[in-house]
């Protein structure tokens, strides 16, 4: 990633794995998060870690299309 955005006006930013069981994946640890972080600002790229808000009433970004998917929602 560092590789393609060298030299270029570009920020990244990374957005934590919200949880939906039907997905099978699983959100990285927060240490590995702050790894890749480092990472990249080692290499000049400006990275920001964004907060997650939502996930405790199911409403996070992946979760509430999911319910809604299921007709839970309207």
């Amino acid at each position: 990633m560092a590789t393609l955005l060298r030299g270029k006006l570009a920020a990244v930013n990374l957005i934590p794995l919200n949880p939906v069981p039907e997905s099978g994946l699983q959100r990285s640890t927060p240490d590995r998060i702050e790894r890749f972080e480092d990472m990249l600002k080692v290499r000049r790229i400006t990275v920001t870690v964004r907060k997650e808000m939502g996930a405790d009433i199911d409403a996070a970004c992946g979760q509430l299309r999911k319910r809604t998917e299921k007709g839970g929602v309207r």
